[in-house]
């Protein structure tokens, strides 16, 4: 990291370097008393899914190393109630807690959401906010990084040990107060649903980039969850092959 990307003290700059002065001034706060209640979640089974949606250029990994867990906590929108969006980011920072010593990606969809999450979790897991990475070059230095982006859904390869976990903490869904999104949504209403089921297939195979790589994906929000579910069609079958709905966070995979 460059030193123009640090402070006075020596701590990054931006959400993540916020993160880490919160843990310094206050590195006794602790959220943890705040109670997690998982709404109930009944296992999905995909029945009929009809065909795969057969726009991917490239072959699909099919293995059971890369299960994509559906973990509905709350729905995350503009102006949600501030105990739902605390409930999500709590259930992210146990994902987070539950896999110490590997890599792994947190996608907030917004750059604003990205520090929201990084604030959030330097009070309620101090000790897990100082594994966040301030860069991406950060990020692949050091063996337990945990990287919180907008904007590495797509086009970035993370193989092996680059990435063992992620979690998408909202759906990607396209902006739609965006006058071009509203007009095409107007003229197809799969339309919406469409862009944001692409960017999930996007996301799922970030971690799993060949035939003997292994990792998980953890989907916490609600909106995120119910599209996979309501509206398998909109995905591959290899996707929905990996997709299992669960009510808590199962222990790491081990992979001989």
């Amino acid at each position: 990291m460059a030193r123009a990307d640090l402070d006075d003290a020596g701590v990054a700059a931006g959400p993540v370097g916020e993160a880490r002065r919160h843990v310094q001034r206050q590195p006794h706060q602790d959220l943890r008393s705040l109670q997690i209640v998982l709404p109930a979640c009944t296992p999905h089974v995909f029945r009929n899914p009809g065909p795969a949606v057969l726009r991917y250029g490239v072959r699909a990994v099919l293995s059971p190393r890369s299960p994509v867990y559906l973990l509905p906590a709350g729905r995350l929108r503009h102006g949600q109630d501030a105990d739902i969006v605390a409930r999500v980011y709590n259930v992210a920072a146990e994902v987070i807690a539950s896999r110490p010593g590997a890599r792994g990606i947190v996608h907030t969809v917004s750059h604003s959401r990205a520090k929201e999450f990084c604030r959030h979790l330097a009070l309620y897991d101090p000790q897990s906010a100082m594994r966040l990475a301030g860069s991406l070059e950060d990020y692949c230095s050091r063996e337990d990084a945990v990287l919180v982006t907008a904007s590495h859904g797509t086009g970035h390869d993370f193989p092996d040990d680059l990435c063992r976990w992620q979690v998408v903490l909202k759906c990607p869904y396209p902006d739609l107060s965006d006058p071009l999104t509203m007009a095409r949504q107007q003229e197809s209403p799969e339309y919406v649903r469409g862009v944001a089921a692409d960017a999930l297939v996007q996301i799922c195979g970030r971690n799993m980039r060949h035939e003997h790589d292994y990792g998980e994906t953890f989907i916490v929000d609600s909106a995120a969850c119910d599209l996979m579910t309501r509206d398998p069609e909109l995905f591959p079958e290899w996707l929905r092959r990996r997709t299992r709905s669960i009510v808590s966070i199962p222990k790491p995979l081990e992979v001989a």
